[in-house]
This record gives C-alpha cells, structure tokens and sequence, in this order.
C-alpha cells in the first residue's frame, strides 16, 4: 500500500509535498459518461487507443433499458433523442478539437464519427 494519497487541489499544487498525482484539468471532457470517460482514459489516464464498446449513441435506440435496475430508468429510457443529439455534438466539438486521437469506437454513431479500432 502506497502511504500518500490522491487530492484535487488545482490552486495550491506546490504546497502538498504528500500528494502521489494530481489530475489534469479536463473539465473539457463533457458529453455522455461513456464518451466523458473516454477522454479521461485518454487525456488524464494516458492510454495511447481507448475503444469504447457499448456507447453507439444511437438517437431511438432504447432497446436495452429494460435491464435497467431502477423504475426511473426503465420508465424514463437511458435518454431522450435530444439528449443523444447533445452528447453528439459535444462528441464532434472534441473531434473538431483534435482531443480524439486514439479514440476508437465498436458501433453505432460513435465508430461512424471516430471509426473502429484496426
């Protein structure tokens, strides 16, 4: 076990000797938690290819919601198409950027916009 530990603290970095890693500012990384958590294994984890599988951002398709634990979630659906649309957008604003590099995607929308892995 490591005896430091992890602290976001962007205004005062310098003064914590005790702090293992600090994490880059990626408030940036907006859009759909899969396609937010790609980002993140990318630009603040490192990984040179993030695949992502299961995020096709498919405005209409809900046919998965029925597994969904919780009553919200199976009465309300994963999201609207608006919402899909949204996410969408963000997704392209991070292409637009030059943030995807190495970030592929398995199927729907997303591997359209960013293409499969080779």
């Amino acid at each position: 076990m490591n005896r430091k530990f992890t602290w976001h603290i962007p205004e005062a970095q310098e003064a914590f000797d005790a702090i293992d890693y600090f994490w880059p500012d990626l408030a940036w990384a907006k859009g759909s938690s899969g396609v937010a958590g790609a980002m993140w294994a990318r630009h603040g984890m490192g990984f040179d290819e993030v695949i992502m599988a299961g995020i096709g951002l498919e405005p209409g398709n809900h046919k998965y919601i029925q597994s969904y634990p919780n009553k919200y979630s199976q009465g309300q659906g994963y999201a609207t198409n608006a919402q899909i649309e949204h996410w969408l957008k963000l997704l392209q604003s991070h292409i637009d950027d030059g943030k995807t590099h190495g970030v592929y995607s398995m199927s729907g929308k997303t591997m359209q916009m960013l293409g499969k892995p080779c």
